[in-house]
């Protein structure tokens, strides 16, 4: 990336999904108590608005992502962004992370088929995903294996080009609604399993998936080493590319993040993509002009699964890493600070300081907790 041209403008927006919470309204006191972060403090300062949210419905850190590209509405025939809605309807997810993935563009149906566990509890069952998994790739392509020799038979085709990212292909469209794993991830997945639009189809093959993996010997191996056996998958993300790439003006000129689903837009051409750098300071130095999007998501994952220590570090290394040094520089930006909420996903625009921001009276993270309850 060439230096930056002192005569143009930059306008930096910076999602942090989970800064606030969620958390239970009587713990706000507690979960803010002790941290010291005069940065964020200062830029909550400068705004004023009160928190706009857009829905109670959980919002992945995909779909707030994509919720950025497509704020107004209806673009080249995409609908806003809902995470209560079909995947299919809106965002091909799992054909965005397959491009990342595989390098590959996916042709026809195709939906994620991610390995979970499942915790059983009184009445319920609670979910673990992802790194939490620490699963190897020769354990996932044998898992893999054993769930395509039992779907043989329906024609279905499970990829695994990533040990905790897997695909399934399709003939049809899978008329299915889920939430992605960053949303129910170590909570009760009561309300959030998969719901069949027609025949049962789908509550089925995740039942069946979880005898078949029940029997697996990698899991028994696993087991006795005192991993989490992948008793389970996690449909999700159903949808299959566009004929033409999505329309409408970009909301950004570059986005700056190690989200797969990011690095799918890049991947496909829609979108111009960067990894995200692991300091500010040096970054804003040698940014270019223009519109920049940058998501900071250390906090979601502390935030879903009610880690309060977890989230707290994940605010102070926020801290540092960006808040300190956008506060910092002397370059002329533009500042918007996405607070990027669970639930809701609200947003917060901060201002440049003026003479009367002496008298206002601050704006604490406690207080903007509650107001993010209530919104």
């Amino acid at each position: 990336m060439r230096p930056h041209d002192q005569s143009g403008s930059t306008a930096i927006t910076l999602l942090v999904p989970g800064l606030l919470g969620p958390w239970p309204r009587e713990l706000h006191a507690d979960v803010v108590a002790g941290l010291d972060l005069d940065s964020l403090e200062a830029l909550l300062g400068r705004t004023s608005a009160p928190l706009a949210a857009s829905g109670r419905a959980p919002c992945s850190v995909e779909g707030l992502l994509l919720a950025a590209l497509c704020p107004e509405g209806a673009q080249g025939g995409r609908k806003r962004f809902d995470d209560t809605a079909p995947c299919s309807e809106d965002w091909p997810y799992a054909a965005i992370t397959y491009a990342a993935d595989t390098g590959k563009l996916a042709e026809g149906w195709i939906l994620r088929c991610d390995p979970v566990h499942l915790r059983p509890d009184v009445g319920t069952a609670y979910l673990f995903a992802g790194d939490e998994l620490d699963l190897s790739a020769e354990e996932a392509q044998v898992l893999a294996a054993t769930l395509n020799a039992h779907w043989s038979d329906e024609g279905l085709t499970l990829e695994v080009p990533c040990a905790d990212r897997w695909y399934l292909r399709v003939h049809q469209a899978p008329e299915l609604e889920a939430s992605p794993p960053s949303v129910v991830g170590r909570r009760e997945i009561g309300t959030f399993l998969p719901k069949d639009k027609g025949q049962l189809t789908w509550r089925g093959r995740f039942n069946e998936a979880q005898m078949v993996l029940h029997q697996a010997s990698v899991n028994a191996a696993r087991e006795r080493r005192g991993a989490l056996a992948v008793n389970s998958v996690w449909f999700w993300g159903a949808g299959k590319l566009p004929e033409t790439p999505p329309g409408g003006p970009r909301q950004f000129d570059r986005i700056w993040s190690d989200l797969p689903i990011a690095r799918g837009l890049q991947a496909l051409g829609w979108q111009d993509v960067s990894a995200l750098p692991p300091d500010a300071k040096p970054w804003l130095e040698n940014l270019c002009p223009g519109r920049h999007l940058v998501i900071v998501d250390d906090a979601h994952g502390a935030a879903i699964s009610n880690d309060v220590e977890a989230w707290r570090e994940a605010l102070y290394a926020i801290e540092q890493r960006w808040l300190q040094p956008l506060l910092q520089t002397k370059r002329r930006i533009g500042v918007s600070f996405s607070a990027g909420l669970t639930p809701g996903c609200g947003s917060l625009h901060v201002r440049r300081p003026r003479f009367m921001d002496r008298w206002r009276r601050p704006r604490t993270l406690a207080g903007l907790l509650t107001e993010a309850d209530r919104s």
